[in-house]
């Protein structure tokens, strides 16, 4: 298979979700929610390998976008804030949040979107993150109270989540990280973090 192959394949896929596909975190069929879907390039590989997908966005434009690329029925895909989701807990064996929780109005809506995310999270699911960290970036970060952040990569106001709080959410949680919290410092400018959990059996 060439690049372009390849390429159109994966739809555009966050390469640190790609390798929790390939490490086997998403047994195959399983029932997957992408919040924060964007215009889907998380969604196509799955829908095309018998995942059953569904997406949320509070963009109108982009929930559009996902309806008008015909990988998932229609319904599926909801005009709808992370924070407050019309699904029954434990809907998902899957969660994904990719690039989202770094960009929401305040920690109380990350606290909401968070403990949503999880709500609807099967015991024994996986949930990904992919999210802007303070981790490396301490003395470049400039504050700006309540939280947020002007990272020198950025042109907006962000909401990044250090290390000690991300393990601290797990804990208070009752997840359990399928592998050390990593994060990738690009020159200073910004840094994104992968964060990954499994619920454990038996929780609600």
């Amino acid at each position: 298979m060439d690049a372009d192959a390849l390429s159109a394949e994966l739809g555009g896929m966050d390469i640190y979700l790609l390798d929790q596909i390939l490490k086997g975190r998403f047994a195959a069929g399983l029932r997957l929610l992408d919040v924060g879907c964007g215009g889907g390039r998380n969604m196509i590989w799955f829908a095309r390998n018998g995942f059953d997908v569904y997406g949320c966005d509070a963009s109108e434009k982009s929930v559009n976008k996902v309806r008008e690329l015909g990988i998932v029925p229609a319904d599926h895909i909801l005009h709808q804030s992370g924070a407050k989701l019309p699904w029954d807990d434990g809907h998902f064996q899957g969660v994904v949040c990719n690039a989202l929780l770094h960009v929401l109005e305040s920690r109380a809506e990350f606290d909401a979107v968070l403990n949503e995310t999880w709500r609807v999270l099967a015991p024994g699911g996986v949930w990904f993150a992919r999210l802007a960290t303070t981790l490396s970036m301490e003395q470049h970060a400039e504050p700006l109270g309540d939280g947020r952040y002007r990272m020198p990569g950025t042109q907006w106001d962000i909401l990044p989540t250090g290390l000690d709080e991300m393990l601290a959410y797990t804990g208070r949680l009752g997840g359990s990280l399928l592998e050390p919290i990593k994060t990738v410092n690009v020159q200073n400018q910004r840094a994104m973090a992968t964060w990954v959990m499994r619920k454990q059996p038996g929780d609600q």
